[in-house]
Parts: structure tokens; C-alpha cells; sequence
């Protein structure tokens, strides 16, 4: 029974062996389809010795004319709905669209590939976190604002791009000047980079970082680290595989010495 149950394992074992070896390769693929659709976007909207923010104004232009405005119809499908409780890929945002937040992660996308610090913000405001998601992207040393659901930036009056803080200060008089479609509620009164009480893990890690390790965390964006989805696949896959080998390797090795133990005793 013992010497069954390990052939059984073994057999499992390379079968999980060929499922994860294909899953890397269709995943590999599609990472690197995605990293180059990414690259030739940010070429052809890159001009010839365009400053850093043209160039973020220029992504954030396309990412709004580009996307689709509304998420399509859910399918009737059992197997469709599912698969759309998995994490979107970029490439799956730029074909499919939806509301602010998946026009926010590819901008973010496309300015973390193009070589910018970026953070993805949510604004509290109607009784909900997330009513309003934005992109902040790190441009001559200061953090600015770029929203593509209005293609937006905030200017003062010299034309100096704003941070969330300077906007959250001077609403009274930017507010004036917002398109008519913007929803006033977005008011940049509370603006949260990463929703550390969004379950109990991530409080508890928000907790032990300020009180343990004295580490602030507010502004922190976790999205924007998990952004190229393909890349978590991968090293999910690697993971998983790695360990299999390991458990794999483990058996074999007792099973060796439990034979050799006994044919020495025979």
C-alpha cells in the first residue's frame, strides 16, 4: 500500500509537472506580448526630446481616449464570471476598459514601464472607500496628480503641476474649473494610497510596521508593486513548482533508504 500510494504521488506529482511547465509557457508568452505592447505604446507617444511630463500627459491622453468608457455585460457563463474573480492583466484592461480603477492601473502601468515612480490613490467620499480612483506618478522629485477618467492634471497659477495636498488645499478655487461632467464629490479630502483596514491581515501588517518597526505606511501604494499580474503568475508558478520538487525529492529519498534498509536486513 505504502509502495502504491507513493507511485500514485509520483504520478500526480509529473502530471502537475506538465500542467505547470504549460502554464508557464502560455503565461511566459503572454507576459512578453504584454511588456511589448506596453513598450510600443509609450514609443508612439513618446516625442523627440519630450520632457518627463509631456510624456506623462501624453500616456494619460491615450489611456483616455483609448480605453472603453463602461465595463462589457457579464457573461451568462459559470466559467466566464470566475475567471473575472482573477486579478485583470494590463492587456486585459486596455481591450476590455471599465470605471476609473482600471483606467488608473493602465496609466500606472504604462508610466511604471516607461520608468516613473507611480502610486495609485483612492479617495474616500460617499460613505464608500474607492469611489474615485487616480494615479500619482513622481516627476522632478514631487508626486503629481494624473487622472485618465477626465484626463486631468491640476496646475496652480504659474502652471506647476499639484500633488493630492495641494489640491485637497486649493479646491474652493479649483473646483471652478473642473470639467461638467466631474463629480464634485471628489473632493481630495481624503486620499488613501492602500486600504490597510481592508481585511485583518493587512491591518495587522499596518499595525506592526508603525508600532514595531516604526515604518510608515500611508503612503504606500501596494497596487502599483502589482501591476505586471503575468510577472505574479510566474513566480506563483515557479513557487509552486519549486516545492513539488522538493516534496518529490523528499519521498524519494525516504523510499531509497527504506528499500535499501531493507534488502541490507534480507
Amino acid at each position: 500500500m505504502k509502495y502504491f500510494s507513493l507511485s500514485y504521488f509520483r504520478r500526480t506529482a509529473y502530471t502537475l509537472y506538465v500542467f505547470i511547465i504549460i502554464l508557464l509557457v502560455i503565461n511566459s508568452w503572454n507576459w512578453h506580448t504584454e511588456r511589448k505592447l506596453l513598450r510600443e505604446i509609450i514609443d508612439s507617444q513618446r516625442q523627440q526630446e519630450a520632457s518627463p511630463l509631456a510624456i506623462a500627459k501624453s500616456l494619460m491622453n491615450y489611456t483616455y481616449l483609448s480605453l472603453p468608457k463602461k465595463s462589457p455585460a457579464k457573461s451568462p457563463y459559470y466559467f466566464s464570471d470566475l475567471l473575472d474573480k482573477f486579478p485583470r492583466t494590463t492587456t486585459s484592461n486596455i481591450s476590455k476598459g471599465g470605471g476609473c480603477g482600471y483606467s488608473s492601473m493602465v496609466l500606472a502601468d504604462l508610466l511604471k514601464t516607461a520608468g516613473y515612480k507611480v502610486r495609485i490613490a483612492s479617495m474616500f467620499c460617499e460613505d464608500t472607500f474607492g469611489c474615485h480612483i487616480f494615479v500619482e506618478a513622481q516627476i522632478d522629485g514631487k508626486f503629481i496628480i494624473l487622472d485618465p477618467t477626465y484626463n486631468l492634471i491640476f496646475t496652480d497659477a504659474s502652471g506647476t503641476p499639484m500633488g493630492s495636498h495641494e489640491v485637497r488645499e486649493n479646491w474652493s478655487l479649483l473646483r471652478k474649473s473642473l470639467p461638467k461632467s466631474y463629480n464634485q464629490n471628489y473632493d481630495y479630502e481624503n486620499v488613501q494610497y492602500t486600504n490597510w483596514n481592508k481585511n485583518r491581515l493587512t491591518k495587522l501588517l499596518y499595525e506592526f510596521s508603525s508600532a514595531i518597526l516604526q515604518i510608515d505606511l500611508k503612503n504606500i501604494s501596494l497596487r502599483a508593486y502589482l501591476l505586471d499580474v503575468y510577472k505574479i503568475y510566474f513566480y506563483v508558478l515557479i513557487s509552486v513548482f519549486i516545492f513539488l520538487t522538493i516534496i518529490s525529492f523528499s519521498l524519494s529519498r525516504r523510499n531509497f533508504y527504506k528499500v535499501l534498509r531493507f534488502k541490507l536486513k534480507d
